[in-house]
Parts: C-alpha cells; sequence; structure tokens
C-alpha cells in the first residue's frame, strides 16, 4: 500500500514525530489517519518509560562563559 505524501504530512504536523515514524504508523493502520495518532501515541509513552528508567552516573558537566 503507497500512502501519500500529503498524509504523512498532515500526520507529522499532528505528533511531532519523525517521517519514517508517521509512514510506518500509516502503513500498520492501513491508511487510518485516528488509529496512526494512538498508534504513535503508545509508541512514545513506551519510549518515554524506557529512557525514564536510565541514570546518568558518570560524566563531566562544563560551562564556559
Amino acid at each position: 500500500m503507497k500512502i501519500p505524501t500529503a498524509r504523512i504530512k498532515e500526520l507529522r504536523d499532528h505528533s511531532r514525530a519523525g517521517i519514517m515514524d508517521c509512514r510506518n504508523a500509516l502503513l500498520e493502520t492501513k491508511g487510518d489517519m485516528e488509529k496512526a495518532l494512538q498508534l504513535l501515541k503508545q509508541r512514545s509513552l513506551f519510549q518515554v518509560e524506557s529512557k525514564a528508567k536510565r541514570s546518568a552516573t558518570q560524566g563531566i558537566i562544563k560551562a564556559y562563559v
């Protein structure tokens, strides 16, 4: 199934997700915009949760003014 670039752009404007993420979401939902938005929200929540568990235990922060 080919997704028109206008649909990908519209989904990207609503979700602020990457182009390939929007394209893949539309392909998985067979072009349904609302289901694609829900799918992107579920994926982004999963990514946020996985990144929240990480902690930075080493490193240096410098500022030069």
